[in-house]
């Protein structure tokens, strides 16, 4: 189950140049639980990846439409959730698969690399709006720490 409220909270109009700080965003929020370097990259690269597909295909690149990134922790896991405001509803059955004649294509790579990085990628129409998700069981060791020393770690 989520927290009532996400621990961080982004949101931002539908602009490429917003990407970057995202991905950071979520490398940083799997370093808080202590993931190690290699496996905060592949989880940012994820959130990277659903952030532009927001942008670009359900926001159509539409700078007035927002994109909405929220961060949860769970008692085993990290959640990150990507909304966009777009109109039409993603096809769940029917997207992009690297088979046959679209194997060399570089056009929708994203949820690929969200599928390799974090299998078991959620999605739930918004009406309007598409909702992905991905999550992260947490490593043994940061379930162990104290949760209330996680913002005073030392320099």
């Amino acid at each position: 189950m989520l927290d009532e409220k996400p621990r961080f909270l982004a949101e931002f109009s539908s602009d490429i140049t917003y990407v970057e700080m995202i991905e950071n965003l979520a490398r940083e929020f799997c370093r808080l639980y202590k993931f190690d370097e290699a496996e905060s990259i592949n989880y940012s690269i994820s959130v990277r990846e659903l952030t532009i597909n927001a942008i670009k295909h359900g926001n159509k690149s539409d700078w007035k439409r927002r994109v909405r990134v929220e961060f949860y922790q769970t008692g085993s896991e990290i959640r990150t959730l990507v909304q966009d405001e777009g109109e039409q509803k993603f096809d769940t059955d029917n997207h992009f698969t690297a088979t046959g004649e679209n194997a060399l294509s570089d056009h929708g790579r994203g949820l690929l690399a969200v599928e390799l990085y974090t299998p078991g990628w959620t999605y739930e129409w918004m009406n309007p709006g598409n909702r992905f998700g991905v999550y992260k069981e947490r490593p043994q060791e940061s379930l162990l720490a104290d949760e209330s020393q996680l913002g005073q770690q030392s320099a």
